[in-house]
């Protein structure tokens, strides 16, 4: 074999190497469920059933437990309209949740709270 061809083999073989090894990088794989706890994943219990529940929105229409979307995971996030300094940074949180993950079987419910505070007197 001459010099031309065996630089030429060893040139084609560095190019196949490096196109399979971008290949490789780019597949995803499935982690192990060790891997995903070193990761910070947190596998919780089985779902439950939401209680019945009945609540009453600005335009006295009532938001109950059958208005959850079927067949997804409803998320609710229950916050105050007054709230200075944890809503807010819930609320990021929310945001970035719902950014970074599929939301075609996820449901996002925000609820807004107002508390009212009647004195009575005598």
């Amino acid at each position: 074999m001459g010099k031309g061809n065996l630089t030429l083999v060893l040139f084609l073989s560095v190019i196949f190497l490096l196109i399979f090894s971008m290949y490789r990088i780019s597949q995803p794989r499935v982690l192990s469920i060790e891997e995903m706890k070193v990761n910070g994943f947190i596998k919780y219990g089985q779902y439950e059933e939401v209680r019945n529940f009945e609540l009453i929105d600005h335009n006295n229409t009532k938001f109950s437990k059958e208005n959850f979307a079927k067949n997804k995971l409803n998320l609710i996030y229950f916050g105050y309209t007054t709230c200075p300094t944890e809503c807010p940074v819930m609320m990021s949180v929310m945001k970035s949740i719902y950014t970074k993950i599929d939301t075609e079987n996820i449901q996002f419910y925000l609820i807004s709270l107002i508390l009212k505070l009647i004195l009575l007197k005598d």
